[in-house]
């Protein structure tokens, strides 16, 4: 592996609270392939769920934050976006102030039954374009 190739993160804050976040932490497998960590904390709790993304699929969630950046300051209904193994869940919407309101979900698949955990964060509208790129410098593989 390229000595080039190390972590990377970013770290996501609510508008509302200091004590509610997004971490997304990468670590490249290969050229073409990058595992990620999802953190979701808030004041009460915290999940967190591990994933794969791979160039051919084309489907980092850096995709979901450039949809937004192209769609601020307001969109109508929800842009969402989830992982291939359907672990990690995004849906974002508008406020009236010009924010984005992001509902995350981590899910954790059992044999019979899954473990579900989902908070909103408020983001600062502003943000979103440095959160793109951010993520995207994140993905290169």
């Amino acid at each position: 592996m390229p000595s080039d190739l190390k972590n990377r993160s970013v770290k996501i804050r609510s508008a509302r609270s200091e004590s509610a976040w997004l971490l997304i932490e990468v670590s490249p497998e290969s050229e073409d392939c990058a595992s990620f960590t999802t953190t979701l904390k808030t004041h009460d709790f915290e999940g967190v769920v591990h994933l794969y993304s791979f160039e051919a699929e084309a489907h980092p969630p850096y995709h979901l934050f450039e949809n937004i950046d192209a769609s601020w300051p307001r969109w109508p209904g929800e842009i969402t976006w989830s992982s291939v193994e359907g672990t990690l869940l995004f849906s974002a919407t508008s406020t009236s102030r010009g924010n984005v309101m992001l509902a995350v979900t981590l899910i954790k698949y059992e044999r019979d039954w899954s473990t579900r955990l989902t908070s909103a964060i408020e983001i600062e509208g502003g943000s979103i374009q440095k959160i793109a790129a951010d993520l995207r410098v994140a993905f290169r593989v």
